[in-house]
């Protein structure tokens, strides 16, 4: 399904309305939800600290052992809830979700390599990310890369 500015969704999983209307989600949004995702993120990688507290190596107490622990959560949890559900919780409050460009689901290898890559996005500068803002298709670059889109699910009537 080629990208436009509304869209007709064909995924069941993403709609239980055959058609269930959505458009590329922006810039701004985007970000929002990636500050509710990271606030998740901080809060269970504290949870695991506080759990294992007695049981974690030093190493985990050192700063650059905090920040692979957070990499790694980071990872999977946009690997997992990507592929399971195609959306995480910070998208999720927004009515957002990743899919391929075609409509279809995303699976965990890309959704792998998407979580990965967003490192990248965020790693030239965030000019990665930035591109959302000025492409009309919203798409950053670890989107053009994994044949990605994020977009905004409507609700019937709106």
């Amino acid at each position: 399904m080629p990208l436009g500015d509304v869209q007709q969704a064909d995924d069941p999983a993403l709609a239980s309305n055959a058609s269930f209307e959505y458009t590329p989600a922006g810039f701004w949004v985007r970000a929002v939800a990636l500050v509710i995702d990271s606030f998740i993120l901080a809060l269970c990688s504290l949870a695991i600290i506080l759990a294992l507290m007695g049981d974690l190596p030093p190493y985990l107490f050192t700063e650059s052992g905090y920040n692979n622990l957070m990499v790694l959560l980071t990872v999977a949890y946009h690997t997992a809830f990507i592929a399971a559900c195609a959306t995480t919780g910070g998208k999720r409050q927004f009515r957002l979700a990743v899919l391929r460009t075609d409509g279809s689901r995303v699976g965990a290898g890309r959704a792998l390599a998407r979580s990965i890559l967003t490192g990248l996005s965020a790693t030239l500068l965030g000019l990665g990310y930035l591109m959302v803002a000025f492409r009309k298709d919203k798409r950053a670059l670890h989107d053009l890369i994994c044949d990605t889109v994020v977009i905004r699910r409507r609700g019937p009537g709106t």
